[in-house]
């Protein structure tokens, strides 16, 4: 029973749909089978996580129907009731908070019973309700489609000869509403392409962005408008800080998870410009962290995923803001789930610690804990590697390069790209560090010759992990 889809769904509620949904199937109006609310309380005795071995489909049966003999099939189809209530209850909770649904029906039926006194006043609510709430995405443009339109056709029954501005403004809100959806379903289908060459096609894009209607103009579309531009042309760094400025300007009007999404373009923008080389975007995505930090954004289901914390942290140090990132790992360190804290913690102070060049104690953060991530594994003998390469340890490094491509070869789960791009890493490291230390007992044509040869792998041998690193390294060898 506990895996049936009833249970399922009931394990999805939140503490106070509990008590709701038994308000439901206990309403006349919803639900007359007494059976069926019998069998409801004995179920939800097992809430909110249904897995005691008491709850069992025969004294489910014999809460419901005593001491008659049990039939499956008839327990079944109360159970299948009681899951029909279960779906319209969740249709019913989703629909009571939109207010352009309820209120929108309200009026459409007061006005269809000839209530029209009664509507208007209902109008001037659902208005009011309107402007109340404090976002103008998308959402509340086809709010004031629905009023405007509802207000018309109030309007229109009265039988009065004159212009009913209703009827312009439904058709400016229905524009908004129509630009915002559209521009906000291209910028996915866009986005969706580039990731996974979806083949989407956003149509009378062009015309959409050719034009100069003062519905440009709306906030939103221009937000919008800006990331569709941004995703056309990846490359340009000016429409970026268009977009930024426009998000910085406008983020109030948007919900927090459209604003999430939003600041997702324009960080995916940066992202691709370090990939490109770029490393003043580096600051770019600590701006945009910081605000989403800010707005409290990158907490999903209570919590701050590790990749995200990461990543931040990665920002962080590439530019320098070291007494920020070490107040943000100390900070969101409670806000990762428990069963990723230890390792990501750990991990991202050593990378820390590295970056401060405090090697002792970031070897102590990689030896204070057993890493159960891949990505942690690998990103922890890649910090000890650069230690002891800047040490000079040269037994250390050695042993520790051939320990690391034993856990690539071992570990098949590793994609093609990540397995070759830190083999070539650790060989690019090793004759790197080869040709440092050789350099003061081989002879200049030697010397010249490896020097070149390797200056042409660091060119041409792709992928590889922690490139940067490998041409600083190459820059001070070069220098020396």
């Amino acid at each position: 029973m506990q895996q049936s889809r009833l249970i399922q769904v009931l394990k999805s509620l939140e503490s106070r749909d509990f008590r709701l949904f038994e308000e439901f199937v206990h309403s006349d109006y919803f639900n007359k089978n007494e059976k069926v609310r019998a069998l409801c309380s004995y179920i939800l005795q097992f809430k909110p996580d249904f897995e005691s071995s008491g709850l069992d489909k025969e004294r489910a049966y014999e809460c419901v129907y005593g001491s008659a003999t049990y039939n499956r099939f008839q327990l079944n189809n109360l159970l299948s009731d009681l899951f029909q209530l279960l779906l319209f209850f969740l249709s019913v909770e989703q629909v009571r908070p939109q207010i352009d649904v309820f209120q929108g029906a309200l009026i459409q039926q007061l006005l269809t019973r000839d209530f029209d006194r009664f509507a208007e006043l209902e109008l001037g609510k659902f208005e009011q309700a309107i402007e109340q709430q404090p976002f103008r995405n998308f959402t509340y443009f086809h709010q004031k489609y629905r009023l405007h339109e509802l207000a018309d056709r109030h309007f229109l029954r009265q039988a009065k000869r004159s212009k009913d501005p209703n009827l312009q403004e439904a058709s400016d809100a229905l524009d908004r509403y129509y630009w915002t959806s559209k521009l906000r379903i291209a910028s996915e289908m866009i986005s969706r392409n580039i990731l996974l060459n979806a083949g989407y096609e956003p149509h009378f894009l062009d015309d959409l962005l050719a034009t100069n209607s003062a519905v440009v103009q709306v906030p939103a579309v221009k937000v919008y408008r800006k990331v569709v531009e941004l995703l056309l042309a990846p490359t340009e760094a000016s429409v970026y800080f268009e977009l930024k400025k426009e998000l910085l300007a406008h983020s109030t009007l948007f919900p927090p998870q459209e604003l999430q999404n939003l600041y997702g373009y324009a960080l995916n923008f940066c992202i691709r410009q370090i990939n490109f080389g770029h490393s003043a975007f580096y600051g770019e995505a600590l701006d945009l962290y910081q605000a989403l930090l800010e707005r409290e954004l990158l907490i999903q289901d209570g919590y701050l995923s590790m990749w995200t914390f990461r990543n931040i942290v990665t920002t962080g140090i590439r530019t320098g803001a070291f007494e920020w990132t070490e107040q943000f790992i100390e900070t969101y360190q409670h806000d990762l789930q428990e069963q990723d804290r230890a390792n990501a913690v750990q991990y991202n102070r050593a990378a820390y610690y590295y970056a401060r060049k405090n090697y002792k104690a970031a070897l102590q953060q990689l030896h204070d804990v057993e890493f159960t991530d891949n990505f942690y594994q690998i990103g922890a003998k890649t910090i000890q590697l650069k230690i002891y390469f800047e040490l000079m340890e040269t037994e250390a490094l050695f042993a520790l390069t051939t320990a690391f491509r034993k856990y690539l070869s071992r570990h098949r789960q590793l994609s093609d790209y990540h397995r070759q791009s830190n083999q070539h890493f650790i060989k690019l490291s090793l004759q790197l560090y080869k040709l440092r230390s050789g350099k003061q007992h081989w002879s200049k044509s030697i010397y010249q010759k490896r020097f070149g040869q390797l200056q042409e792998q660091l060119q041409e041998l792709s992928p590889v992990a922690n490139l940067d690193w490998l041409r600083e390294q190459w820059a001070i060898l070069e220098g020396s």
